[in-house]
């Protein structure tokens, strides 16, 4: 169980007008306050919060309080609260760095059965999740953590999907989906799930951005 009284409040500095600097240094004492609380065993106190949060199991070996951070900063940036993605991303790819025995495939199942209908939530803010989610996937695109795991196939198939999905319906999410194309390193399996005409524009990408001369 976490010490630091003050966990919770790092998540509305996150979502406040702070500067990139204070930000950054509010992920460095959240990364600390979660090390720290891997490190003790768990107490009985507060146990009904704690099985709550054991139960989305992200990994073995995850603490409850792993479980919370990376839950609510799933949910801060598939919200409609614009003001808290820039420091809920950050803060979310450095933690899934930082703890690599995070399964990653199991946080991508979460967010992707965590999806709802638009029917339900309305168009706005299904298009925030939407961008949420691939915002995610960016994050998750950019950490060691993914690619040391020997599913990293299976996790790089559903990022795949979805941003498929997305790339044809959603005209808004074309730019960025094709960013997460050209992030994900080439392979015979890779390219297997794509059609040749999206390949041929992930390579002139994957082009002009290696030209010298430009």
């Amino acid at each position: 169980k976490m010490d630091d009284r003050d966990f919770p409040g790092y998540f509305s500095k996150l979502s406040s007008t702070c500067n990139n600097t204070e930000k950054a240094i509010t992920v460095q004492k959240m990364i600390r306050t979660l090390v720290v609380a891997a490190s003790h065993a768990p107490k009985s106190e507060g146990e009904a919060l704690r099985a709550k949060y054991r139960n989305q199991n992200f990994g073995p070996g995850i603490t409850e309080d792993l479980n919370y951070a990376l839950t609510r900063l799933i949910k801060g940036l598939t919200s409609e609260n614009n003001a808290a993605k820039e420091g809920f991303y950050i803060a979310f790819a450095s933690i899934v760095n930082k703890f690599t025995q995070i399964k990653v495939e199991s946080l991508l199942q979460y967010l992707t059965k965590d999806s709802k209908s638009e029917e339900k939530i309305g168009k706005n803010e299904a298009k925030h999740m939407k961008y949420g989610t691939l915002l995610i996937f960016t994050a998750l695109l950019k950490t060691k953590t993914l690619y040391e795991q020997p599913e990293k196939l299976d996790s790089l198939k559903i990022i795949c999907d979805k941003a498929l999905e997305l790339l044809h319906k959603a005209s808004w999410a074309r730019e960025l989906c094709l960013s997460i194309f050209e992030m994900i390193p080439p392979s015979e399996e890779v390219c297997g799930w794509l059609s040749d005409s999206l390949l041929k524009k992930i390579k002139s990408k994957r082009e002009i951005m290696q030209d010298p001369d430009l």
